[in-house]
């Protein structure tokens, strides 16, 4: 489909790892000097909880962060399929994957930083930015993929649909024997 540029690739990986670097290090600053603040007893939990804490929300906000993941050239293979673009750190995919997980939609998640073609196509749809959830039906027929609502219903919609048009069978021609 796309393909980013190596220059852009290697251009744009360091911003990735600067808002989990930046909230790790700060964190355990912020902890050290809290830490150091509270006198007794209280101090090791005080600084064991706030380690914990700062180590979860870096986990979270790395580009590395476990997930769904599908590769965008495994999409759409046989038939067309909803794909959402996403990101790790991105409160709105966190929310549109737990809304899709509770209301049990189907619905393939493609991690934009684990993917350079996923991300081209990202920021393609979004005028250059890296904007997640991107909701997207990917078709192998159509030469761009088309974008629906980051909603559960606009998910929702869009399967029923692939699910009308697949039922939809063509016709057959059967011979009669007379």
């Amino acid at each position: 489909m796309f393909e980013t540029p190596p220059d852009e690739r290697a251009r744009r990986s360091g911003g990735r790892w600067l808002t989990a670097s930046l909230v790790l290090v700060l964190g355990l600053l912020l902890v050290a000097v809290v830490g150091l603040s509270t006198g007794g007893a209280q101090q090791g939990l005080v600084v064991l909880v706030g380690i914990l804490a700062v180590l979860a929300v870096s986990a979270w906000l790395s580009p590395l962060r476990p997930g769904r993941h599908t590769e965008i050239g495994d999409t759409a293979l046989t038939r067309p399929e909803v794909v959402v673009l996403w990101r790790p750190g991105c409160a709105y995919s966190a929310r549109l994957k737990r809304d899709t997980a509770r209301h049990g939609v189907r619905v393939k998640w493609v991690n934009i930083w684990r993917d350079s073609e996923a991300a081209a196509i990202c920021r393609r749809l979004n005028g250059g930015s890296e904007e997640t959830p991107t909701v997207v039906v990917v078709d192998r027929e159509m030469p761009q993929p088309t974008v629906i609502p980051a909603t559960v219903s606009g998910v929702t919609a869009a399967n029923e649909e692939l699910a009308e048009h697949r039922s939809i069978a063509p016709p057959t021609h059967s011979r009669r024997v007379a």
